[in-house]
């Protein structure tokens, strides 16, 4: 049995350490590399540390106060809390950056079917399924690279009648 318990410590010590190192070399924006992020391609929403390298790659990320993963049973979900001081984003900006981050999620992590977004005291859930309808039918985890999913998001996040129908939906649920 102590065997185990340090391993285990060993292990939870191990990855604090990890999230810390993402954490400081995390930057604002996605880089053009096709292999940033798709090399996360096909992650388990069970895999934290992966989880939170995509999420500390992504737009916002120096906002982020706190990553849940809900794992306990399915469908399975993530949550993710933001904290808008230091450069405050508008409503604006908050929904395209929320709707460019579950894309990317969902496109890289294929058994996460629910992302909680909290920005102050204001939530949003997207659902993998409606994001999909949304998006025309497109499936987003057959995107195979960074640009080609990030040209793709803009064509819908650029169209504000569109993003109005979608944070309609979503605001209702």
């Amino acid at each position: 049995m102590k065997f185990f318990e340090k391993d285990y410590k060993f292990l939870i010590i191990m990855m604090v350490m990890m999230l810390t190192l993402v954490a400081c070399n995390s930057t604002n924006k996605v880089s053009d590399s096709d292999e940033d992020l798709f090399k996360f391609k096909n992650t388990l929403i069970g895999s934290n540390s992966a989880v939170g390298q995509i999420v500390h790659q992504l737009p916002a990320n120096d906002k982020l106060d706190k990553m849940m993963l809900e794992t306990e049973q399915e469908p399975y979900g993530l949550s993710l809390n933001y904290k808008n001081d230091n450069n405050p984003l508008s409503p604006d900006d908050w929904e395209q950056t929320i709707v460019y981050n579950a894309s990317f999620i969902f496109a890289l992590i294929p058994n996460v079917d629910r992302i909680t977004f909290t920005v102050e005291e204001k939530t949003y859930v997207i659902h993998r399924e409606f994001l999909q309808k949304w998006y025309d039918g497109h499936v987003l985890v057959e995107f195979e690279s960074t640009n080609d999913l990030k040209e793709f998001i803009g064509k819908y996040i650029s169209d504000q009648q569109k993003m109005d129908q979608l944070f309609e939906v979503v605001a209702n649920q």
